[in-house]
């Protein structure tokens, strides 16, 4: 462990999450760049002020992972997408005994989760026991907004009927096509089979990690979960950042995932994803421009907070994008001073609430949210 020197890290990854990592890695004053690990071919070889816009750092970006991993980090900050050699991937730094904070592989946010195959949580845990070293996977959803905040906001309560957390977003200055058309499924016909995101299944291994989570943090064990997912039509043609959405296809979607206990509905997280404000009005709309989290907590007494940011230009979507960055950005120095293993916010110091939850006695077997 690092003692009076900071602690040297690897970004892995500079889409818009890892540029954001990698400015805030850079001007950390406890974290040491040491080395870029890039897909693109055009970017290998620029230096790594130059792929986040700040000044240069002398340390320049790499397509050869081999190659960064031998410059002794303490940390990888692991941005890329999620693929199939994702797991694989992050085995193979931490078995070299490199700690690793990630906004990828969602299962391993909570590794007790029941829900979800445990194949890819096991493989990390034993990488994690061979190497000496520790993971910590976060964003902001699944992440802060839907884990560590509405666990710290039923601290205040005396009792915890149903938590439920909401990302409510517009995604018209979402500039990726593949995401928005391929697998969101936005501009396809209305009657479209689902498009894979919303897959059955998909949702729980992306989710139910986090219903899971919050539901131990007030000491309640799930017994079920289920999913549920709408889409509406847009009225007129878009013009996103994406590309041209035409009338009539889909312009807006909505999923829940619920945690149900004893036959109660308990945690429920949902998102109300939309293209444009004149989609789906009668959905849940944001406060703000571009998006927001919301947390309601029903019980005694019950409590509704709305989360958003603003960038250092206004505008609302890229703050809460950058969070996700600096969820782990921050937690480098607590990860490479933890114990080896899967890390969870429980681990970081939130303070679990047990015994809260008693449904109230006029709440349904199998009520849902209003």
């Amino acid at each position: 462990m690092p003692t009076g020197r900071p602690y040297r890290v690897v970004q892995w990854a500079t889409g818009s999450v890892g540029a954001t990592a990698l400015r805030a890695i850079i001007e950390h004053p406890a974290l040491d760049l040491v080395g870029v690990v890039v897909a693109d071919p055009a970017k290998e070889g620029r230096d790594a002020g130059a792929l986040c816009g700040v000044g240069a750092t002398g340390v320049l970006a790499t397509r050869d992972t081999q190659a960064a991993l031998t410059l002794r980090p303490d940390c990888v900050c692991h941005c890329p997408r999620n693929t199939t050699e994702t797991t694989d991937e992050l085995a193979m730094i931490l078995e070299r005994g490199v700690n690793v904070v990630s906004s990828v592989l969602v299962p391993a946010l909570y590794p007790e989760a029941r829900h979800v195959s445990p194949r890819s949580t096991q493989r990390l845990a034993q990488a994690c026991a061979q190497g000496d070293s520790s993971l910590f996977v976060s964003g902001i959803d699944p992440g802060f907004a839907t884990d560590a905040l509405p666990i710290l906001l039923t601290s205040i309560c005396g009792r915890v009927d149903r938590v439920r957390m909401m990302e409510i977003m517009s995604y018209a200055h979402y500039d990726d096509a593949d995401t928005q058309f391929r697998w969101f499924g936005f501009g396809a016909p209305i009657d479209s089979e689902l498009p894979p995101y919303l897959s059955p299944g998909r949702l729980t291994r992306y989710w139910g990690p986090t219903v899971e989570l919050v539901a131990a943090g007030i000491g309640v064990e799930i017994d079920e979960i289920r999913e549920t997912t709408d889409r509406l039509p847009t009225p007129v043609a878009l013009e996103v950042d994406a590309g041209r959405i035409e009338a009539g296809t889909v312009g807006a979607l909505r999923f829940a995932v619920q945690g149900f206990h004893a036959g109660s509905e308990v945690v429920t997280l949902e998102h109300i994803t939309r293209l444009h404000p004149s989609t789906a009005p009668e959905w849940p709309q944001p406060l703000v421009d571009d998006g927001m989290y919301r947390i309601v907590i029903e019980g005694w007494p019950s409590y509704d907070l709305t989360l958003y940011g603003t960038d250092e230009h206004g505008e609302h979507f890229p703050a809460l994008e950058a969070a996700t960055a600096f969820r782990i950005v921050n937690r480098i120095p607590d990860v490479c001073n933890a114990d080896p293993g899967i890390l969870t916010p429980f681990d970081f110091g939130l303070e679990r609430n047990p015994g809260l939850h008693r449904a109230a006695p006029d709440q349904a077997a199998n009520g849902s949210f209003r």
